[in-house]
């Protein structure tokens, strides 16, 4: 890292950027640690990043010196959300809601979702370190032996792809959110929805309403940790993928009749519910004299039936509840998006640390964490 540096007569000498960011007392300070994740949160690799912060603050740091500030910084806002050191920008009870009655009541929403992001393979990580090797030895042989045997090479994963599992919570109008997300299992994720919905203060509120895709593990989780909701909701949009996909089998993509027909299936399990929606895919079957096309509105009717229980946009509708997981798909397009730029592979050790700190900005929680005192990033 290059600083200037003014030398005075006495001897003594002042870096005036050092004043400016805290730096003085710490090789990187807390200051120049947020400087260096607020840039990086919009560029495209951490080389960029490293270019924007010479930039924008005449600090010249390496590539890899602002990954591992970056990182480090990742890893404590990780620590500071499990340890419950960082708070919530706000409470559930803070959410409020008009009902179609006129009645302002506090609510808050709760989803979860995966979505995936690329992950350094074990094969893509020996194969880099033979060409290190390659590299070494034919570039500085004497060098490599000077600088000693290259480090332990830590596992990869075993897929190019790993989900990650973002939990999300939002009032009516999304002027509140809450993020938070992890590399690990549905069971994680599941810990994750009990732990938030606590400390937002579920219990409290007026109303709290789940919205989800659908996603057997989903429902799975909410109901065997008991995720202190008052109702869980299939995701219409979702459902309405279903419909279509199996018209498209029946019908054909451009049928005008096949159009008309799924408008009247959605019209009908939106407006009259599960049970007349059901009787219509009964019907719709019995018409049907191909296999293939029995077989397609059978998929559907197995989708369905499994999700009956969520299935509720008639009562959703009446309390002026949501019937869709727009916020949570939202979410799954824009905190991931650091790590899904073209061409980058990451070592899982380190997602869980860089979804932390969008998943802070995204909870506005950003100032609050920053200026917190912890100990100097270093």
């Amino acid at each position: 890292m290059a600083r200037q540096r003014w030398q005075e007569s006495s001897g003594e000498g002042v870096i005036p950027v050092d004043a400016l960011l805290g730096m003085a007392e710490a090789t990187i300070s807390r200051g120049l640690a947020e400087l260096c994740c607020r840039l990086n949160r919009g560029s495209t690799s951490f080389a960029e990043a490293a270019e924007h912060l010479g930039r924008a603050a005449q600090v010249h740091v390496s590539r890899e010196i602002l990954r591992q500030v970056v990182l480090a910084a990742g890893r404590k806002v990780v620590q500071a959300q499990a340890t419950g050191v960082l708070s919530p920008s706000f409470q559930a009870t803070e959410c409020r809601a008009t009902t179609p009655q006129g009645q302002v009541v506090s609510r808050i929403y709760e989803s979860v979702d995966g979505v995936k992001v690329p992950t350094v393979t074990d094969a893509e990580k020996k194969k880099r370190r033979v060409k290190v090797r390659e590299k070494r030895r034919k570039h500085a042989p004497s060098a490599s032996a000077s600088r000693g045997p290259l480090p332990t090479l830590r596992p990869g994963t075993n897929e190019s792809w790993k989900e990650v599992r973002l939990v999300t919570a939002y009032d009516q109008t999304m002027e509140h959110r809450h993020v938070t997300g992890t590399l690990d299992n549905h069971e994680a994720a599941g810990r994750l929805l009990v732990r938030e919905a606590k400390r937002l203060g579920f219990d409290a509120v007026d109303e709290a309403v789940a919205v989800v895709d659908g996603a057997p593990w989903i429902e799975r989780q909410f109901h065997a940790r008991r995720v202190p909701v008052d109702a869980l909701g299939l995701d219409f949009y979702h459902l309405s993928e279903h419909v279509h996909a199996a018209r498209r089998d029946v019908f054909g993509s451009d049928d005008a009749a096949g159009q008309t027909h799924v408008a009247d299936l959605l019209h009908t399990v939106r407006h009259e519910g599960y049970e007349p929606f059901w009787s219509k895919l009964v019907i719709w079957r019995s018409g049907l004299k191909s296999a293939k096309k029995k077989a397609a509105v059978d998929s559907l009717m197995q989708y369905v039936a499994v999700r009956r229980a969520m299935i509720r946009y008639p009562e959703f509708e009446k309390k002026g509840w949501h019937i869709g997981s727009g916020p949570m798909e939202s979410m799954c397009k824009t905190v991931p998006r650091r790590l899904k730029h073209s061409g980058m592979r990451w070592d899982h050790r380190n997602i869980d640390p860089m979804l932390a700190l969008e998943c802070l900005a995204q909870s506005r929680q950003w100032d609050l964490h920053w200026k917190t005192p912890v100990a100097t990033i270093t």
